[in-house]
């Protein structure tokens, strides 16, 4: 019975480490690293063959205490009471075993799940960390960003009041160009009034010259004849040569002269200019 006794201690102190490994595992503790490192590292041969073994004895309790419940029932009757406390020690030896092996099973299968969601929570943290980082790159460059457009848009207004003065100047160049472009189209119309008076001047001032030069070649050849002693006769005011000159000149005892009259410079002319 000490035996007995002693091995349910041992199942029931392996079940109860078994259970709180598991929330050990489960809940983030101080101890959950150092148990799923332990459980990681629990996969080597000896503890295989240590289940293996557990579990065989737990089939040869299953398997024993089924063959004594039906021999007693079938051979024996009823069951006295020190037989059923034995009966009962080797189910509940049975019992803590096979929750020990369920137990087992259950961390082998769910250690890798929790160190993965480990794994997986430390990136996330990671990443909430380079983001929260980031963030307060972000703001600090927001900031500048911010003190940018606020310069760019002063820097608009003021060109944008620029602007306006120099299209308020530029309306008024243009208003000047106006006004001058038509004291421009004044003064062309006067200058061609001007041009066309100026050629009718010359115009008559040219045929004023011819007159003056005809009345001047005709006073300097009647000058030149009466010089030479050459007779003339006036008619009704004018001097008329006589036809046969050279026989005139001939008669009187004169050397005969050429009735060819002499060219005479012309006068010095003022130019006239145009306008």
């Amino acid at each position: 019975m000490l035996a007995t006794y002693l091995i349910l201690f041992v199942l029931i102190s392996l079940v109860l480490g078994e259970i709180l490994v598991y929330f050990g595992i489960c809940f983030q503790t101080q101890f959950q690293e150092p148990f799923l490192l332990a459980l990681s590292r629990g996969n080597n041969s000896l503890i295989v063959w240590i289940r293996i073994l557990m579990f065989a004895i737990f089939v040869y309790w299953v398997y024993t205490s089924i063959s004594i419940l039906c021999s007693w029932r079938i051979f024996h009757g009823p069951i006295d009471w020190s037989d059923g406390v034995a009966l009962n020690l080797l189910i509940l030896q049975s019992s803590l075993m096979g929750f020990s092996l369920f137990a087992w099973m259950v961390l082998d299968k769910l250690h890798p799940v929790i160190m993965e969601n480990i794994s997986i929570r430390k990136i996330i943290k990671a990443e909430r960390k380079i983001l929260q980082e980031r963030k307060l790159h972000m703001e600090g460059h927001c900031r500048v960003l911010q003190g940018k457009v606020a310069d760019l848009t002063a820097k608009m207004k003021k060109l944008k009041m620029d602007y306006q003065m120099k299209a308020n100047k530029a309306r008024a160049e243009g208003a000047i160009v106006l006004e001058l472009k038509n004291n421009f189209e004044e003064f062309r119309l006067k200058y061609d009034r001007l041009f066309d008076y100026n050629q009718t001047l010359r115009n008559q001032l040219q045929s004023i010259s011819h007159e003056v030069q005809k009345i001047d070649e005709s006073n300097e050849w009647s000058n030149l004849k009466t010089k030479l002693g050459f007779p003339t006769v006036e008619n009704n005011g004018k001097c008329v040569d006589f036809e046969n000159v050279s026989e005139t000149a001939t008669k009187y005892g004169e050397y005969p002269f050429s009735a060819t009259p002499s060219s005479s410079s012309p006068r010095h002319r003022r130019p006239i200019y145009q306008c």
